[in-house]
């Protein structure tokens, strides 16, 4: 079974997602429809009727992207501790739903970012969600979101943790190179190929500016299918913006404040 869907942050970076589950159950229609609309918490009641995996991991997805589509730092734990148990229902129905599994990665580094480098480090949190992808990864191997999410753990950690990257075994040349693989196994996600962007603006605006700019120029252009997909477009189209008037640093400025 396989439903096509477009969400949400990753590890403060956007992932168009294509749910390709091994359960049994079929994703509600109506569900998917209110999904992209918008309205999470009417995904949250249908999943909530229909008591099966596909359904539960969609609505964790849901309430995830309510927490933290505008600024995963910003997160209601509240609605993330919702999302979990929600995903916790899917993996006792079926414990390798990759769906869910990825929704408890994203749970996972949303908390580390909430938690901030040294609490977040202290608690494990990086290292706990550099595992969980591991283990997507070696469940499933042709699973372009997944690779695309762990690049982005690289080059985040590199960007941002200075000392503790190295210590985390993070490095921007596996991130990048984890990023393209992604891309190869899922050639059509146009919201990876912004996470790459906003991964290399974050990196080093002054060096990867040629490549940076021409995934801006992708995203830009593309049409959304959903509401959190629009809010994604209309970021790439500002960093083109800011990048097309050689105001990188405004770029890298408009990135920051989004994670």
């Amino acid at each position: 079974m396989t439903s096509k869907m477009r969400s949400l942050i990753i590890s403060g970076l956007c992932l168009n997602v294509f749910i390709t589950s091994a359960a049994t159950a079929e994703l509600n229609p109506r569900a998917l429809q209110l999904f992209n609309n918008g309205d999470y918490r009417g995904v949250v009641s249908i999943a909530n009727s229909r008591n099966d995996a596909d359904n539960y991991a969609l609505a964790a997805r849901a309430l995830v992207t309510e927490a933290s589509i505008y600024r995963p730092s910003q997160a209601s734990d509240k609605t993330l501790n919702e999302a979990q148990s929600l995903v916790n229902k899917a993996l006792k129905i079926n414990k390798t739903h990759k769906e869910a599994l990825l929704i408890d990665a994203i749970i996972t580094l949303i908390k580390a970012r909430k938690a901030g480098k040294i609490k977040g480090f202290a608690a494990g949190l990086p290292q706990l969600g550099k595992l969980k992808l591991d283990n997507i990864i070696s469940l499933y191997p042709n699973y372009g979101e997944a690779w695309a999410l762990r690049a982005a753990w690289h080059m985040e950690a590199v960007s941002t943790g200075g000392n503790s990257a190295a210590i985390l075994g993070a490095s921007a040349d596996s991130g990048i190179n984890e990023y393209k693989k992604a891309m190869l196994l899922d050639n059509d996600n146009v919201m990876i190929k912004f996470a790459f962007a906003s991964s290399l603006i974050m990196l080093d605006r002054n060096s990867y500016e040629n490549a940076y700019s021409k995934l801006l120029a992708i995203c830009a252009t593309a049409k959304p299918s959903s509401k959190s997909e629009q809010v994604f477009v209309t970021r790439a189209k500002e960093l083109k913006a800011s990048v097309d008037k050689g105001d990188i640093d405004g770029a890298y400025n408009k990135v920051k404040s989004w994670l």
